[in-house]
C-alpha cells in the first residue's frame, strides 16, 4: 500500500476534497479519504477487503462508509468494522 497525502486548507467538505482530488487527477484506483482531525488505530485490511469483495460483485459499490457513534461527552469512541456501510450510488 501506498500513501499519499494531499492538503488542502480550504476543502470544508468531503465533497470539495473529492473534486480537488479529482481535479489533480491523481487517484487512478481505490483510496481512502480521512478527515484531518482524525485519530485511529483501527485495522482497515478488513474494511478493505470487504469493500472490494462488495465491488467485485457489483460495480456500482462505489464507497464504503466507516463511522460510529460516539457517547455525548466521549473524547474518543471505539470503532466496531462489523458497522460498515456500503454505499452504492
Amino acid at each position: 500500500m501506498v500513501v499519499t497525502t494531499i492538503v488542502s486548507t480550504s476543502c470544508v467538505s468531503v465533497g470539495e476534497a473529492l473534486r480537488l482530488i479529482d481535479y489533480r487527477d491523481v487517484i487512478q484506483n481505490d483510496f481512502i479519504l480521512v478527515s484531518g482531525d482524525t485519530v485511529s488505530n483501527v485495522n482497515l485490511a478488513p474494511i478493505i477487503k470487504a469493500h472490494k469483495d462488495r465491488r467485485a460483485v457489483d460495480k456500482q459499490a462505489i464507497f464504503t462508509m466507516v463511522g460510529t457513534l460516539a457517547r455525548r461527552r466521549a473524547l474518543t469512541a471505539a470503532f466496531s468494522p462489523n458497522r460498515c456501510c456500503p454505499w452504492a450510488g
